[in-house]
């Protein structure tokens, strides 16, 4: 199969010119974290204006969440709102299928560093601000990691069908084991679905039949 990663992240800025103008995704074409926090596509060229930006952004966040350390990012969220351990239980959901997952070899991954050099900053100075707030915790990190993998674990035996994970080409999902817990069927909604059921809980909107379901 064609890797259409490799092919745009060996000459990005062939395909953002050639591309990108009438493209609908032309703004996740290049450092598309700043352009959701709110850095128009104007102003990333500047990196005296990224600095300024991502400085702002520090101020206003007192926690900023890295996918590759998610579960130690939980337990500083936790820590951070005085929440319980079932507070920040969780299920994987969205997961790309393997089928268009692709190799990155250091050469691509130089050539987006160099490309969304931007994105790069930003990831940078939070992933450090992340180690720091790791090691602020105090001696009872690790332990604290250690139950809360453990609770994940159960939550994973109790809620999914075991060894079963489906998949539909792009994305791979867990099958609900209708013997689990209650919230088992809440734990595997997908976003779009949870945000109407709070929507509906917060407005008093009447749900409407057969739209709010697992899938």
């Amino acid at each position: 199969m064609p890797n259409p990663f490799q092919t745009f992240a060996e000459n990005p800025s062939y395909y953002y010119s050639k591309y990108g103008q009438r493209s609908p995704f032309r703004h996740y074409m290049k450092n598309p974290n700043l352009y959701d926090l709110g850095l128009k596509e104007s102003q990333q060229e500047d990196r005296g204006v990224v600095e300024k930006f991502i400085a702002k952004i520090a101020k206003e966040f007192d926690l900023v969440l890295i996918q590759e350390y998610f579960n130690e990012s939980l337990l500083l969220l936790k820590k951070l709102m005085c929440w319980e351990i079932d507070d920040i239980l969780y299920l994987s959901k969205g997961k790309r299928s393997k089928k268009i997952r692709f190799d990155i070899d250091q050469s691509l991954r130089e050539s987006i560093r160099k490309w969304s050099w931007g994105d790069v900053l930003l990831y940078d100075h939070f992933n450090k601000t992340l180690w720091s707030k790791i090691r602020d915790y105090g001696p009872s990190f690790q332990t604290d990691l250690a139950e809360l993998e453990f609770n994940l674990n159960r939550i994973l035996n109790n809620c999914t069908v075991p060894n079963v994970v489906l998949d539909n080409r792009r994305e791979t999902y867990f099958k609900l084991n209708k013997k689990g817990a209650p919230k088992c069927t809440h734990m595997l909604r997908n976003d779009l679905t949870f945000t109407k059921l709070i929507r509906i809980a917060q407005y008093g909107e009447e749900e409407e039949t057969g739209k709010v379901g697992l899938q």
